[in-house]
């Protein structure tokens, strides 16, 4: 059975397995190896992710803990602003190691605008081009309903025409005939429905005029 001095010993080593890794990572930050600065400070934040000012190293020695701010720091420097955005808010030291950290920050905030900005620009257009091609196939899809909507009239025109010119009502045929032959005068050639208005004028010519009353 491990003795209680033996224990306290193990967590207090446990509690500490930070300082290696975290300080060897602001050395790396000191002398420009960003790279190598990111993996030490990674390494440290997954032994403990709380940052904190005199964090305790022995028994009376004690040392800031700001990992998160450092690395997002070597993160900005090598200019991989997506990964450094969670730990753009991290907790700040009292008295950072690196003085150009303003200029660093301003850096990661123009570098997230232009993102931005290209996010709504490309947002932008994609929904210009959704708006067009729903307004390409309304199009497209109009014409059909016209000309559906245009056949029925045509259809019903032609259709009093032929009841006027079985009841004789000469008039009424060919204004209907006349009608149709403004609405689709294609079709109405392509059926031969000239043929009825010619028999209708002939009808006209030879009917007595009434008398008035």
């Amino acid at each position: 059975m491990m003795s209680f001095t033996a224990l306290v010993l193990a967590i207090a080593l446990g509690q500490t397995n930070w300082v290696r890794p975290y300080e060897e990572g602001i050395n790396e930050i000191s002398a420009g190896r960003w790279t190598a600065a990111v993996d030490l400070l990674q390494e440290a934040i997954a032994i403990d992710p709380i940052p904190g000012a005199n964090r305790r190293v022995e028994a009376s020695l004690t040392e800031d803990y700001f990992p998160q701010f450092y690395l997002f720091y070597a993160l900005v420097k090598l200019k991989e602003y997506d990964k450094a955005r969670p730990y753009a808010s991290a907790a700040r030291p009292p008295k950072p190691i690196v003085p150009d950290f303003a200029s660093a920050l301003s850096d990661y905030q123009q570098a997230r605008r232009i993102e931005e900005e290209h996010y709504a620009a490309n947002k932008a257009a994609a929904d210009r081009a959704a708006a067009e091609r729903a307004s390409a196939k309304a199009t497209a899809e109009k014409p059909t309903t016209d000309r559906s909507a245009a056949s029925a009239e045509f259809d019903a025109l032609i259709a009093k025409g032929n009841r006027a010119l079985a009841a004789k009502k000469w008039l009424d045929a060919l204004t209907a005939y006349d009608a149709a032959c403004a609405k689709q005068p294609d079709e109405f050639m392509r059926r031969g429905l000239q043929s009825r208005v010619d028999a209708v004028v002939r009808a006209m010519i030879a009917s007595p005029a009434r008398p008035r009353q």
